[in-house]
């Protein structure tokens, strides 16, 4: 090979990398940005919350709470690695067209069990509100499903500490877990509050039916979000590798989101309609009533009982 042509090779090479490299930082960047966009919607939903259990704080459940801010304190933490990492990371990085200096494992391993830490809270408000609606008659069947959550939780904890090119099997294992959960739930406490509204129309009256067919479409609304965005994830990053930061963002955001959104919806709906106080006792085999969700007894009802 003569040295001329070795030379343009090496220049065709390095305009390469020149350019591989100036395509992944604006990913980077960018994913940042919606970052910082998803999360201002998050802010946003936390503090409408934190309102609706000023105005009613008695029947606010304390588990649902707690895990609510739980949620929010860690995607704050989760956000701040994030800015960080466009204000003091990105510059030298660019400067030295080093991508390793954008992403070190000090950045990158954190911000990893901080999403699997998300998850996990998000899993157990989904499993929780699928309990409150199903009852115990169903404990084992939920029991099931948590056991699966926790091991679950475990595969991403492995996928978290152990970066490498090695686990990518692990963490589209993982990956689609997140997404099957959380259909599951979602579909079987919507369909048992569908199920529910049918079966009681006739003594709960065409107002209240429609009550909770509201429940149910705020169920499937809020909780498609999450599963769409893994599901945008893992259709389209093998298509369009150079804008995975953008892909990962997305869903990092949106588990934090989707159930915080889910309890202020609801909770909007209760106080726009302004709902009387619902049944909470068990109904034989049918299981425990949810507030919120279950049928409400009429004045007869209540003489009778």
């Amino acid at each position: 090979m003569s040295p001329l042509l070795s030379l343009a090779l090496t220049r065709r090479a390095q305009e390469d990398t020149g350019r591989l490299f100036s395509q992944l930082v604006t990913s980077f960047a960018l994913a940042g940005l919606i970052e910082l966009l998803l999360y201002g919607m998050h802010l946003v939903l936390f503090f409408i919350y934190l309102h609706l259990v000023l105005l009613n704080r008695q029947a606010t459940p304390k588990l649902i709470f707690g895990a609510i801010v739980l949620l929010f304190l860690s995607c704050t933490i989760d956000v701040a690695f994030t800015l960080d990492s466009i204000v003091n990371r990105l510059p030298p990085a660019v400067e030295q067209t080093d991508l390793a200096a954008l992403l070190p494992p000090d950045r990158v391993n954190p911000k990893n069990l901080i999403f699997v830490t998300n998850n996990f809270i998000a899993d157990f408000l989904l499993l929780y509100r699928c309990w409150m609606v199903w009852g115990s008659s169903y404990k084992y069947w939920v029991m099931f499903i948590g056991l699966f959550i926790v091991a679950e939780t475990g595969v991403g904890l492995y996928h978290a500490i152990s970066l490498g090119t090695t686990i990518s099997v692990v963490g589209r294992f993982y990956t689609w877990a997140i997404l099957a959960i959380n259909i599951l739930l979602t579909s079987a406490t919507a369909g048992r509050i569908w199920w529910i509204s049918r079966a009681y129309r006739s003594a709960l009256g065409k107002r209240h039916v429609q009550v909770y067919r509201q429940a149910v479409v705020i169920l499937l609304g809020s909780g498609s979000i999450y599963p769409l965005g893994m599901i945008i994830y893992l259709a389209l990053l093998g298509f369009f590798p150079l804008v995975k930061y953008v892909l990962v963002a997305i869903p990092i955001r949106l588990v934090g989101i989707a159930p915080t959104m889910m309890i202020v919806q609801v909770g909007l709906n209760k106080f726009t309609k302004q709902e009387p106080d619902t049944l909470t006792e068990k109904d034989g085999d049918n299981g425990s009533y949810d507030e919120g969700y279950e049928p409400q007894r009429t004045g007869s009802q209540r003489s009778t009982n």
